[in-house]
């Protein structure tokens, strides 16, 4: 029976979380689900734009659509992508029984793994954890903690392009720590538990 940390019941997550492949499997896929939810929403809303253009009228989305909605679990989905992937890079740098100790922080994780990111980046990642804590799961906050977070998110202004560079540069940090990692111990050493 793996070794549990205090305040956790579940064992199998406590095995399985020190292993990077889960990481980036997962994390692939969560930022897979992030790009089809976006070009659903971008869909939407030309189809929207095209019709008010032809009908010579303002744009008008019903709320009732919830497709033009879709970036905000988009974004949750991508920070969580961007989330499993740090944690992968940690498990590489012999870190991974620190994996859960970083929450959904992705500032901290991105320190953690070296990554050197500019405030831009930062400021990025900060906004991404805020959908994974609650801005694309809930319609407001649920903890006090958050009230005076703004409710207005800058996420909504980026390029999609600026978002995906952010993936594609956490990216690279894994691929530096996999690399690093198989150059120390080998193509095949695969992480334990304990490493």
């Amino acid at each position: 029976m793996p070794q549990q940390k205090p305040g956790t019941d579940a064992p199998l997550f406590e095995e399985i979380s020190v292993h990077p492949y889960y990481w980036e499997t997962h994390g692939m896929v969560l930022k897979r689900a992030a790009e089809v939810l976006i070009q659903q929403s971008e869909t939407t809303l030309a189809r929207y734009k095209a019709e008010a253009a032809a009908k010579g009228e303002s744009l008008f989305i019903p709320m009732d659509d919830h497709d033009t909605l879709l970036p905000a679990v988009s974004f949750m989905l991508l920070g969580s992508s961007i989330e499993c992937t740090l944690k992968e890079a940690l498990i590489h740098l012999g870190r991974g029984k620190d994996v859960e100790d970083f929450g959904h922080n992705l500032v901290r994780l991105a320190n953690a793994v070296d990554a050197n990111f500019s405030d831009e980046q930062n400021n990025l990642l900060a906004e991404l954890q805020s959908f994974i804590e609650w801005r694309g799961r809930y319609p407001t906050p649920k903890r006090n903690k958050f009230d005076k977070v703004m409710y207005a998110s800058s996420l909504w202004k980026q390029p999609k392009e600026t978002l995906f560079q952010l993936f594609s540069d956490v990216e690279a940090v894994r691929k530096k720590a996999v690399d690093e990692y198989y150059r120390v111990y080998g193509e095949d050493y695969e992480p334990g538990p304990y490493d």
